[in-house]
């Protein structure tokens, strides 16, 4: 995988969450979230290339890249972020029982 490949990579989880929870993440959103250094695990930060809550703007470019392609209103990768997450939820639920 590039450099790039992993900090893709390493920001779509917490992505990922914004999309679900109808949250923009980039455009309009607080980018001070972003210097949170709990919004990723540790292993997300070093995937994207930089220390826990010091986002770089190469680690922004990432985040954008992936809101694209995430997003609830355009995002080509949406209903895929749908369907696994449906699938992680009933097996949650599956487990639970």
């Amino acid at each position: 995988m590039s450099a790039v490949d992993y900090r893709l990579a390493g920001v779509a989880g917490a992505v990922a969450e914004f999309c679900w929870s109808n949250v923009p993440c980039f455009d309009t959103f607080d980018l001070g979230e972003w210097f949170d250094p709990e919004i990723m695990s540790e292993t997300d930060w070093a995937m994207a290339g930089c220390e826990p809550g010091a986002p770089t703007d190469i680690v922004f470019d990432a985040i954008e890249t992936v809101f694209a392609l995430l997003n609830r209103a355009s995002g080509a990768l949406w209903p895929d972020l749908v369907r696994r997450s449906r699938q992680l939820i009933t097996f949650g639920h599956a487990r639970a029982a």
